[in-house]
């Protein structure tokens, strides 16, 4: 995977949080063991506000750029990328919803591979180019920076001793964003793999209840309940709702504009979060005794 790394490296620069005018509530939530987290809008800072949503006029031309960085030929030029991608990503949907998934998920490599058999006949789909275009096409259309403070933060909270997982709607290159912008990997950063629930991995995707759903059996076996683990995600549906359904405590991430997702026209009422918080060094001190 140290190709992917070197590509998200290769791509990125730095980019600040947009301010918002939500204030923080920092109470001290007492009987914590563990913070899970959502990454896109989160623990990273999302140029399109979270993972896979960018579409635009120019996304057939950043396409074509990632099929030419790597050497690869189309059959045909006037093939529309983006139309075609879109189609495959619903083909897959369509797929996986049949087998009774109400938020599916794909992964990405697979998509991509579908595309090179369909329109780039003379090009094998191996592992490594589907990784690389996939690599690439995010970091074009998906900028991706760290929070400010997340790097103490974990520290932090590791010599706390508490537990620390991930809830995410995510692809394979995902977890290459630590090794990447942080140089250590996911696990050596704290997070535990038996807490880490990753969308492309199960196909299924947020709001599904069941990715939280399966990081409360993963606490069960440690004896932990969810209302001892705090959740931080920046998105009332995606993210607080559900989390808030299998029981746990949870926190919205209200650090920037870009990916804070207030929902607050969605016709399903929203349980209130338990903490807001608009910087990750904030956290520590929700953690009462």
């Amino acid at each position: 995977m140290q190709h992917v790394i070197d590509i998200l490296r290769a791509h990125s620069s730095p980019l600040a949080p947009q301010p918002t005018a939500t204030p923080p509530q920092l109470p001290a939530l007492a009987g914590l063991k563990g913070i899970v987290f959502d990454i896109y809008g989160t623990l990273f800072i999302s140029g399109s506000g979270d993972i896979g949503v960018a579409q635009n006029s120019s996304r057939d031309d950043l396409l074509r750029a990632a099929l030419a960085e790597n050497g690869v030929l189309l059959a045909s030029e006037k093939t529309a990328l983006a139309d075609t991608f879109l189609q495959l990503i619903r083909q897959d949907h369509a797929s996986t919803r049949a087998r009774g998934i109400t938020y599916p998920e794909v992964d990405i490599r697979e998509i991509w591979s579908q595309f090179l058999l369909r329109h780039c006949p003379g090009t094998p789909p191996t592992q490594d180019l589907t990784e690389r275009l996939a690599a690439r096409d995010e970091t074009a259309t998906n900028p991706i920076w760290p929070m400010p403070h997340l790097a103490e933060t974990l520290a932090l909270l590791r010599e706390k001793g508490l537990l620390l997982g991930i809830v995410s709607n995510a692809q394979f290159y995902t977890r290459r964003l630590f090794p990447a912008f942080l140089e250590a990997s996911a696990w050596d950063l704290g997070f535990l793999r038996e807490l880490s629930v990753w969308s492309y991995k199960i196909r299924e995707a947020k709001p599904s209840p069941r990715l939280y759903q399966l990081l409360a059996e993963a606490l069960a076996e440690k004896g932990i309940q969810p209302a001892e683990i705090l959740y931080l995600g920046n998105d009332m549906r995606n993210d607080i709702r559900p989390a808030h359904q299998i029981g746990f405590r949870t926190a919205l991430f209200a650090g920037d504009a870009r990916s804070l997702r207030l929902r607050e026209n969605d016709p399903d009422p929203m349980p209130a979060p338990d903490a807001v918080v608009t910087s990750l060094d904030q956290l520590p001190s929700l953690l009462g005794s």
